[in-house]
């Protein structure tokens, strides 16, 4: 579980560098080598639990699974704000 958290952070903290990050919510300053050291960690944590070929394939899917709900998340905090 924590390694699925520390590539969500580090997919957010990458994303908040993103030209397609929303205006509305607050980017995060960071260093992109920080973004890529914490995405790396996390999937060096399911690699030693699960093993490589399985920690790998969990990596994978943690990641594309951050990139969309995060994308998601934040275009539906976008919106909601303009509303009001």
């Amino acid at each position: 579980m924590i390694g699925i958290l520390l590539i969500t952070a580090g997919t957010f903290l990458h994303y908040s560098k993103s030209k397609y990050f929303p205006k509305s919510v607050k980017p995060v300053k960071s260093n992109v080598w920080l973004n890529l050291l914490v995405i790396i960690a996390g999937l060096g944590l399911l690699i030693g639990r699960w093993g490589w070929a399985s920690g790998l394939l969990y990596g994978l899917c943690a990641y594309m699974l951050a990139t969309v709900v995060l994308q998601i998340a934040l275009i539906t905090i976008d919106e909601l704000s303009n509303k009001s």
